[in-house]
């Protein structure tokens, strides 16, 4: 009971003393109870008790696939945004700035799912599969609370005294978040404002996004085409690389989304070039290769990306007509999110089993 008892002078209204219990454990503190103090020094407007206490957790080479870095991230950079410190705002945007310019990890549940034809009819499945994309597609970095206030930042002139390559920095991973909201053209708008050309990686990879969510995947695969082009260092071309071979799966232009995929994994072995992979392989019917890729992420902390992976392998199991295999990893998946789409997936094969 003593370890919720933070909880209660919290629910009582008493802040100064949750943040006391809370802090009493400072030396052993798990993330966990870490997010709960800065959940705390929120609620006190204590910002820059944020940030110190952020500081503390972040490490130089911060697991980003980690949810709870992700969140102790979030607060550094809204209590960064409250007391007008960019310097902290364009260093918390750099540590994350792969899942931010990048296009959300889509392609492994917007293939053509073959094997379901023969349990769903095809225009189920087709529904099936356009509800998941679209539910991936809105994911978002950050919470709308963050993604509001980075609206508000672009929208004031707070960034008109800035350095000019700084700023153009700091807008290009603003616009890109702000594809998440339905301020996406305005984002566009803003970028034209501030911009001090396009011959610039991280403006045209940002741009990209935007006209991607803004269905406009042609003119987006231009601009990250241009992006890796003007990358003069090879990992500077990560994310642009990544986006491409997103584009062209989901165009079923599967060899060459491979080819792309392969030069980012060059690069970095990063969870999401590794899931892309998997889809690809198994949009061409390698099914061994990518249940292989598939597995290796189920240990990924991300819990979209273990989702995906869990989807990915079933389908590799259905392809090869091992359904309880399917249906193990379908029921792995809806234990990790039980959601109406995931459970109408687990019913289906848990059907096939017994006929």
């Amino acid at each position: 009971m003593q370890k919720l008892d933070w909880l209660l002078d919290l629910l009582q209204g008493d802040l100064d003393s949750a943040e006391k219990k809370v802090t009493d454990t400072v030396p052993t503190l798990e993330k966990d109870s870490v997010l709960n103090l800065l959940a705390i020094k929120l609620l006190k407007r204590d910002y820059e008790g944020i940030i110190s206490v952020s500081e503390r957790f972040l490490e130089d080479q911060l697991d980003i696939y980690d949810e709870n870095n992700v969140k102790i991230l979030e607060y550094r950079l809204v209590a960064s945004i409250l007391v007008n410190d960019f310097t902290k705002i364009l260093d918390t945007l750099r540590r994350i700035r792969t899942k931010i310019l990048i296009i959300s990890p889509v392609s492994t549940l917007a293939h053509k799912i073959g094997s379901w034809y023969e349990l769903l009819s095809e225009q189920r499945v087709t529904n099936l599969r356009r509800q998941i994309v679209q539910d991936y597609l809105k994911e978002e970095p950050f919470s709308k609370f963050a993604l509001a206030l980075i609206t508000k930042l672009l929208r004031n002139d707070r960034l008109s005294g800035l350095d000019p390559v700084i700023r153009q920095e700091l807008v290009s991973y603003l616009i890109a978040l702000m594809a998440h909201t339905p301020f996406a053209k305005e984002a566009l708008a803003k970028l034209r404002q501030y911009s001090t050309g396009e011959n610039d990686y991280n403006l045209l990879t940002a741009k990209g996004k935007v006209l991607f969510f803004l269905n406009k995947p042609t003119v987006a695969l231009g601009l990250f085409t241009k992006a890796v082009a003007l990358a003069g260092d090879m990992k500077d071309k990560f994310e642009a690389l990544i986006n491409i071979s997103q584009i062209y799966a989901l165009y079923g232009e599967f060899k060459l989304a491979l080819e792309y995929v392969k030069q980012a994994l060059l690069i970095r072995q990063d969870p999401i070039a590794r899931l892309l992979r998997g889809a690809i392989l198994l949009n061409i019917g390698s099914y061994d290769e990518a249940s292989l890729a598939f597995r290796a992420l189920i240990q990924v902390r991300d819990k979209k990306i273990k989702l995906l992976a869990l989807f990915g392998l079933s389908e590799c199991y259905i392809a090869k007509g091992n359904f309880r295999a399917a249906f193990d990893s379908i029921w792995k998946a809806y234990m990790l999110y039980p959601n109406e789409l995931v459970r109408i997936y687990a019913n289906v094969l848990k059907r096939c089993i017994g006929s």
